[in-house]
């Protein structure tokens, strides 16, 4: 016959064992679920690092391509407030698609335009570069 005391020590133990396997029940399925959302954080970021490093190496390739001219040239060239707009219309571009060849936004190219304000010496440059190019290379460039 067993004794009672270690009958009772048993189920206590059982009932305690089931009681803290209640509460612990919650926060073990919150721990789940909130490493399951670090792990998608993780290859989320991980995914746009690799996004971000073959944009760069992009912008690199098209910076490297960007046809420029001599000082010379920049300085003999009289600068007035249509040689933007009057470059590309002749290579028949968008203010967004001329902005991504010299490397600046669309709406620093409308601001050039609206003659609110003037490129840049570095800008300058590249967009007289630009000025040589046919509409088809200047297409190429985009796409490259």
């Amino acid at each position: 016959m067993p004794n009672i005391a270690t009958v009772l020590k048993q189920e206590i133990r059982r009932l305690a064992r089931r009681e803290a396997r209640a509460l612990v029940r919650p926060m073990k399925n919150a721990l789940l679920r909130e490493r399951r959302s670090v792990a998608a954080l993780r290859a989320r970021v991980a995914s746009q690092g690799n996004e971000i490093e073959r944009l760069q190496a992009r912008m690199r390739a098209v910076g490297s391509m960007r046809p420029k001219v001599s000082e010379d040239t920049l300085k003999k060239t009289r600068w007035r407030r249509d040689t933007v707009r009057a470059i590309r219309m002749s290579l028949g571009l968008s203010q967004a698609d001329f902005a991504q060849l010299v490397g600046v936004s669309a709406n620093a190219v409308y601001q050039w335009e609206s003659n609110r304000s003037s490129p840049q010496h570095k800008y300058r440059t590249v967009m007289l570069g630009l000025r040589g190019m046919g509409k088809r290379d200047a297409r190429r460039l985009l796409s490259a």
